[in-house]
């Protein structure tokens, strides 16, 4: 399944250049698990223009997240939003999309009111990026997982 991932996230990345973003910050639960096969009830995800992910959750989830995304960075974390939103300033991104149906104001302005955050041209909906919801509401079909045959009892 980690495949699946991979392309979904190769597919955004593309998106993420075309709309001249350096990366995307995913707050959205049902996003993060549709990017990185994590299904924890407390995660964030950054996704670079390059491809690149970083998946925040908290010590409970350390375990799970590592068995479920085994190919993202983890970060654990009690703060994911905002690391995750350090993260993008310290790689010198200067252009940060974020999911405009799901941050709420509160988050948004913490964003915004970091250090040299690259949230600021948010205030006009610059960088509100509602292809997130789009991508991941295109179902694009992958190969079944082969499943195991099970005995079958014989009457």
């Amino acid at each position: 399944m980690a495949v699946v991932h991979e392309q979904r996230r190769t597919r955004l990345a593309a998106a993420l250049t075309l709309a001249d973003l350096d990366g995307v910050l995913v707050s959205h639960l049902l996003t993060v698990r549709y990017l990185t096969g994590f299904t924890g009830s407390a995660g964030h995800a950054l996704l670079g223009a390059d491809g690149s992910c970083v998946l925040a959750t908290d010590a409970r989830y350390d375990l799970q997240a590592s068995d479920e995304a085994p190919d993202v960075e983890l970060v654990i974390t009690r703060h994911g939003l905002s690391d995750l939103a350090t993260r993008a300033t310290d790689a010198g991104w200067s252009r940060t999309g974020f999911e405009d149906l799901h941050l709420t104001i509160a988050d948004w302005r913490t964003l915004v009111e970091q250090r040299d955050a690259p949230f600021d041209g948010c205030a006009q909906g610059a960088l509100a990026f509602g292809q997130v919801d789009r991508a991941r509401a295109q179902r694009v079909e992958a190969a079944p997982e082969p499943r195991e045959e099970r005995p079958r009892i014989q009457e």
